[in-house]
């Protein structure tokens, strides 16, 4: 067992789960980065009217947006799959206390348990 009291099976579990996300997401970004690699500098596409300027401004930020919350999340899975090889995952950050299962279900990427995550919204800061 490791210092979170998760068996093996569960960390096997919770490996798979953040695999399957990473994947899920890789191919989400890959996407995106096609959709602004296909927009940038294309004339043919120019929108002649100021509405459709604006709106493809927006599309392009909006996406710019989701790309870089993609990008995030995966540095977040990433880390949660060192954790898990170097077995410290599920424990928290702060308090080295166990990170409730139940949490990590939800967000098997998590560095901290409820309450701490909680305090740190709070504060302002990312849990």
């Amino acid at each position: 067992r490791a210092k979170s009291g998760l068996k093996r099976k569960d960390l096997l579990f919770f490996r798979d789960e953040l695999l399957d996300r990473r994947a899920e997401i890789l191919g989400d970004v890959a996407h995106l980065d096609q959709v602004r690699n296909d927009s940038n500098g294309d004339l043919s596409n120019v929108p002649l009217h100021m509405a459709d300027v604006g709106s493809e401004n927006y599309d392009r930020e909006f996406n710019l947006g989701l790309l870089e919350s993609e990008k995030k999340l995966l540095r977040e899975i990433d880390g949660a799959l060192l954790r898990i090889a170097n077995g410290t995952y599920g424990v928290c950050h702060v308090t080295g206390q166990p990170i409730e299962r139940i949490r990590l279900e939800i967000k098997p990427w998590a560095k901290y348990g409820i309450e701490i995550a909680r305090e740190r919204e709070r504060r302002g800061m990312s849990s």
